[in-house]
């Protein structure tokens, strides 16, 4: 049937023998199979490739709560608990990994400082020429500045239950910004 599905490669024993059986008879029916099994499978993509426009969507409309559930339901139908998966190379071959993880660690060792220069070195890298994927350099940057600016908030309401009065330095530390900054946030301007 030529119109019909392509004949998988023999898996079992018995398969195996069959198809050299044929093979020996039919000499030219023995090179059609060889070659329609070398032909290379069709690319299918794996769930967080399909989820992916999904959560560029859910990011561009700040809906985090969804874009999160969306991410772990892709995360628990492509796990299996019994194989290790590895990053491609794309991913893994760049400082990306490296970067969100230790602003990870910054965050919940609560290093400010060091929050906002890991942000920023992650900013960075997304914006150079030659980033791997633009959608994810784009996500990442809005993600990113939206972090940065729900922790700011978070920390100026930490710092105004804490403190009655905060030194510049200080402030400077926990907010990661430049006194020009905070002074421009302080007279009512909105930086913060």
């Amino acid at each position: 049937m030529a119109n019909g599905p392509p004949t998988p490669p023999p898996t079992t024993e018995a398969e195996i023998q069959d198809e050299a059986r044929a093979s020996a008879e039919n000499p030219a029916n023995a090179t059609i199979t060889a070659f329609a099994s070398a032909s290379p499978p069709s690319i299918q993509p794996d769930a967080f490739q399909a989820t992916f426009p999904t959560i560029v969507n859910l990011a561009s409309q700040s809906d985090f709560r969804r874009l999160i559930e969306v991410a772990e339901n892709a995360n628990i139908n492509v796990c299996d608990p019994t194989t290790q998966t590895r990053l491609p190379d794309i991913i893994s071959s760049t400082p990306l990994i490296t970067y969100l993880v230790e602003l990870m660690a910054s965050t919940w060792d609560r290093k400010h400082a060091k929050v906002y220069s890991r942000a920023q070195e992650l900013f960075n890298l997304v914006h150079q020429p030659g980033f791997f994927d633009e959608q994810l350099a784009s996500v990442l940057t809005s993600l990113v500045s939206t972090f940065i600016h729900s922790f700011r908030q978070r920390t100026v309401a930490l710092l105004s239950t804490a403190y009655t009065s905060l030194p510049l330095p200080l402030a400077q530390e926990y907010l990661g910004m430049e006194q020009v900054e905070l002074l421009a946030g302080e007279s009512g301007q909105g930086c913060l």
